[in-house]
Formats: C-alpha cells, structure tokens, sequence
C-alpha cells in the first residue's frame, strides 16, 4: 500500500494486480499450446499447460505483495497453508473426495452396464502411463495449489471483506470462469464437456 492510499483503495488496486498477474502468467504460458493446437493437432497435452495453473498462485503472491509488502505474503501464506484444523474437518476433507469417488464409480455402473476397470483408476490422456498417486501429485500441486491458492486462498477472502461470501464466491467463479477460457480451444476435456459445463461451473461457485 502507497502511502496517503487508504486501506479499501490498495484492496481495490491489490484485486487488480491478482486478476492481472493471473491471467498474464497462465495465458502466455497457454498461448503456444493454443497456436499448436490451433494448427496442428496435439498428440498429449504438453508440461506447460500444468505449470501454466500457477498463474493465479502467482497473482496472489503479487497482491498479497502489493497491499502489505512480505508481511501481507506470510499472511497469505499462513492462512491458505494452514494445516491447524479441527479433526471434524479433516474427517470431511478426507471423506468427502473418497465418497465422491464411490458414488461415481456406482453411477458409471449403473449407466454403462457394468463396472468400472479399476486397474484404469486416475488413469488420464493428459500424463499417460503414470501411476495414480503421481497424476494424484501433479493434480494437487497445479489445479490444487496453484489454482486455489489464488482463487479461494486470496481472492475470495478479500472480496468477502467488500460484500456476503455468496456474492464473493459468485464473482470468484465468474472471474474464474474467464481465466479458463482459452482452454476451451485446446484442452479436450473442456471442448468435450457438452452440458456438464453446468457442474463445471457450479464446481467453481462451490
């Protein structure tokens, strides 16, 4: 924060900075994948397209930064890091993706006709012939930390300073929603969604 700035006005200029930095880092990392995409089509979905998910980690580094300097970043950091939970929220943490995991795998079953290979579990076109617990490692380290620490590790947080969770977590998922599109050109899962955009996007307002 500048000096003679007020504490709403660096809020307002650190939001700026987060939806800057965030959509700079991951659409210029994105953007050759797009060209090549857009020319000529991509046998496997390359490295950088999971780095490129750092992007809105980065923008909350740079806020965080600009509206409290290395104090406001530990800050950050310490709230989106924090481990210091009750045990009924690890209990969730944990049962919520296992049952989750469960009720997809009865669905598939239920709509295919039969069950699902499990010797194909976390298997994806996007890293091929990797174990599930390394898909389960990049997945956490770039769409877990890189994306959550910005969307809902900071900016959610800040604009809940401004207005109800409700209304905040409505204009994080739109925002959200417009960082993701350029994928919509090159990442098949995204150009293959069909009507599940719905709980896609439901996903991101959650």
């Amino acid at each position: 924060m500048s000096h003679g700035e007020t504490p709403a006005e660096s809020r307002r200029g650190a939001v700026v900075v987060f939806v800057i930095v965030s959509f700079a880092v991951t659409w210029l990392i994105w953007l050759p994948i797009l060209i090549t995409a857009r020319t000529d089509a991509l046998d496997s979905m390359p490295w950088t397209f999971f780095l490129a998910s750092a992007g809105p980690a980065c923008g909350a580094i740079a806020a965080a930064m600009w509206e409290g300097g290395m104090h406001g970043v530990r800050q950050w950091a310490r709230r989106t890091f924090s481990v210091n939970f009750r045990p009924i929220w690890w209990l969730v943490a944990i049962g919520m993706p296992v049952a989750y995991g469960v009720i997809a795998y009865v669905v598939s079953a239920i709509v295919t006709g039969g069950w699902p290979d499990l010797h194909r579990f976390g298997a994806t076109e996007k890293l091929p012939e990797l174990a599930w617990p390394i898909v389960l490692a990049v997945w956490i380290l770039t769409f877990g930390v890189g994306e959550e620490a910005g969307w809902r590790g900071w900016l959610l947080p800040t604009l809940s300073r401004r207005m109800s969770v409700f209304w905040a977590a409505a204009l994080v998922a739109v925002v959200w929603i417009a960082w993701h599109l350029p994928a919509f050109y090159f990442n098949p899962t995204y150009m293959e969604m069909g009507a599940g955009i719905v709980g896609w996007m439901l996903a991101l307002f959650c």
